[in-house]
């Protein structure tokens, strides 16, 4: 493996050797390739590997993240427009498809495409060619397609998210990012190279003790790498050339706990970290404090008890038919606000009541768009 990227693919654990692996043998190939994984566990770097060892890496290789944007305007990022294509176009501009010709083009996010998008995107992939928005006439197209997605994309296509015949050009390669979680042996590693990284005429790497290095490894990493780069950089700039001891290590990183649950009174910069790979950095926010104005979720607060457990599903008739994928959608959306209510606003706790985990949750959030309800 090449070190262009090695602030994120770096580890010797079992489970980074299989994914260098796979990137080598998919680099040999020019399919489309799906990357599987939690916010911040280095989809893009996998994805610049791929390219860099494959035969494109003398062209471009292009980053798009699809949740970045409001939905409106992706078609003419993704696929540029012409001069006056729509108000506002006074010139035209390349999409990040046509930058990418030749290369390979890495859309992250890629459940956020709406479904018209995806098919347009479908369409360029078996016809190697594409409109610009606005465009009389095609334009020829050769480049690689990678898309990332932090959700099984299976599972939107069963929900009618995802475009079926999208994913069927994906399933067959697939990169599955493992998360920092379970992968804590290369904790030490990471901390040597991204120490290395920060390292100026002013700041010189710090080393870590024994003791503090065991508790990092302990450490359920919510945030995955980008969590652990914010770590370093603070611990960098405040204990430079020193020995960093168990007791400098900030709070969270010390409590022990389990791999599956922390201790929910550490939880809000935690969550930051999840929150903005989706959101702006002026909302990352792990409490959500107020629902929108006149809101009222129909599932009655009280239902939700401080032990978790089932809440009473409304009524149907199947003799009149059930929409089930409408009326399960739903009920999730409700349990979700309840919990949400209940817990004044604090994703994890509301996670705990629901028996969920932490990205789970935040993931299922941005699908019913309640960061726009609940964040002020």
């Amino acid at each position: 493996m090449s070190l262009n990227l090695f602030s994120t693919l770096v580890g010797e654990s079992q489970l980074m050797q299989r994914l260098y692996s796979a990137i080598s043998e998919l680099a040999q190939t020019d399919a489309p390739v799906l990357i599987l994984g939690e916010s911040s566990t280095g989809k893009d770097s996998a994805a610049h590997e791929l390219h860099y060892e494959s035969a494109r890496s003398g062209a471009s290789f292009v980053s798009f993240n699809c949740a970045a944007i409001p939905h409106e305007l992706l078609e003419s990022e993704i696929f540029g427009h012409v001069q006056g294509a729509f108000q506002g176009a006074i010139t035209a501009r390349k999409g990040r498809l046509e930058m990418a010709h030749e290369g390979t083009l890495f859309l992250d996010d890629v459940d956020h495409l709406p479904m018209p998008i995806q098919l347009k995107l479908l369409h360029a992939l078996q016809q190697g060619e594409f409109y610009p928005v606005g465009a009389p006439s095609p334009l020829k197209i050769n480049a690689r397609l990678v898309i990332g997605a932090t959700e099984n994309l299976v599972n939107l296509v069963d929900e009618g998210y995802f475009s079926g015949a999208l994913y069927a050009l994906f399933r067959s390669h697939v990169l599955q990012m493992p998360p920092l979680r379970e992968r804590t042996e290369d904790i030490e590693s990471l901390f040597q190279v991204l120490f290395a990284k920060v390292q100026t005429t002013d700041i010189e790497p710090p080393m870590l003790e024994e003791a503090a290095l065991n508790a990092l490894k302990e450490y359920d990493w919510p945030g995955n790498i980008r969590e652990l780069e914010c770590l370093v950089e603070g611990l960098a700039s405040s204990f430079s050339g020193k020995l960093i001891g168990l007791d400098a290590l900030p709070e969270r990183y010390r409590e022990p706990h389990s791999k599956d649950q922390l201790s929910l009174g550490l939880i809000e910069d935690e969550m930051a970290f999840l929150l903005s790979n989706h959101f702006d950095d002026d909302e990352c926010q792990a409490f959500l404090p107020n629902p929108p104005q006149g809101y009222e979720p129909s599932l009655d607060l009280n239902e939700i008890q401080e032990a978790p457990g089932l809440v009473d599903i409304p009524s149907f008739d199947l003799n009149a038919g059930v929409p089930m994928k409408t009326y399960l959608q739903q009920v999730e959306l409700e349990v979700i606000c309840g919990a949400l209510q209940k817990t004044q606003g604090n994703v994890s706790q509301a996670a705990k009541l629901l028996q969920v985990n932490r990205t789970t949750l935040i993931e299922k959030i941005r699908k019913h768009d309640l960061k726009e309800l609940y964040i002020a």
